[in-house]
């Protein structure tokens, strides 16, 4: 294709009008959620989409042929372009229409990084895929690197097989983000994590500040109420579980961590089971989690309790 033309959603009606012509590329539970007829209004009514963060590229003759949008904090802060409709028969659109809407991002909001998630269908090398190879091409044209291949999980507790696993562990909620015995355990937390996220900043930032950053993440996501800190009964903190619901019936088990002292005797999976239990408690009718694919720890824990993968989820960032 010879030429294009990136446009900008300027308001609600005119982000959905673009949104409704884009198609779904690759076949996966989350691309089908997110191309569905009502889920773009229920994001910009939630704040979590917006207008502006959505863009097409046209050809010359005006015909829609790539579509992106983005996703981010209520309070305004793009985090990741996740929705993409980037045709094979168009790779110059598709690269054109991914780097616009990145620099786009970083530059108004002073992002020094902005992360682009692919949905794949369940593989330990999604990469090797002949649906996904076009729309890796698209995205390395537009200048992102691979960042973790991550494993997505889907629990429906009312048909699913899931299992409760027994623990003695008690669990206690956590009322302040400044409370020190929450700060010192996350930070113990990092050490060796087998989460790329983690490691990555923890090459440019110290443990203190990668810390403060994620768990204020967490929390204005899922609020203070979703933390919750395992006890043995010798009133030793084991780990930390995060969970909330997030619609009337979807929830996540959004962080699960066990301090390096206490790794390798199965709480991981104990932990993930009370914050289901606890989920399906509150009505939650779909629980959703995820972990790097290198973390077989974790993996093993949502394998014991029951959590059917459901995609493969390939993380992406194009850094300033």
């Amino acid at each position: 294709m010879s030429s294009v033309t990136v446009v900008r959603a300027t308001d609600i009606p005119h982000a959905s009008a673009l949104w409704s012509r884009a198609r779904q590329r690759i076949d996966t539970p989350t691309n089908e959620r997110m191309f569905a007829n009502g889920y773009s209004a229920r994001g910009f009514s939630l704040g979590n989409r917006r207008p502006e963060w959505c863009w097409a590229a046209l050809d010359p003759a005006d015909d829609q042929v790539a579509f992106v949008a983005a996703a981010g904090s209520t309070a305004g802060v793009p985090a990741v372009i996740d929705v993409l409709d980037l045709p094979p028969d168009h790779p110059v659109a598709a690269s054109a229409l991914l780097a616009a809407a990145a620099d786009t991002l970083m530059s108004e909001h002073q992002l020094s990084e902005i992360e682009l998630v692919v949905y794949s269908p369940v593989d330990d090398a999604p990469l090797d895929r002949d649906d996904i190879k076009p729309t890796l091409a698209a995205i390395a044209g537009a200048g992102f690197e691979l960042l973790v291949l991550r494993r997505n999980y889907l629990l429906r507790p009312a048909s699913d097989d899931w299992h409760r696993v027994d623990t003695e562990l008690t669990f206690q909620p956590v009322h302040s983000l400044n409370e020190q015995r929450l700060t010192s355990l996350h930070q113990a937390l990092l050490t060796n994590s087998l989460d790329e996220h983690h490691r990555r900043a923890l090459q440019h930032q110290a443990p203190a500040e990668v810390s403060r950053e994620e768990l204020a993440s967490m929390e204005s996501a899922d609020g203070i109420g979703a933390f919750f800190i395992a006890v043995d009964a010798t009133g030793r903190d084991v780990g930390l579980v995060v969970g909330a619901p997030w619609t009337e019936d979807r929830g996540a088990v959004a962080f699960v961590g066990v301090h390096p002292e206490f790794r390798g005797h199965g709480y991981a999976a104990q932990l993930t089971s009370w914050m289901t239990d606890r989920l399906v408690s509150l009505n939650v009718q779909q629980i959703i989690a995820d972990t790097d694919i290198a973390n077989t720890p974790m993996a093993s824990a949502f394998r014991t309790v029951g959590f059917p993968q459901i995609q493969t989820r390939i993380d992406f960032v194009r850094r300033g």
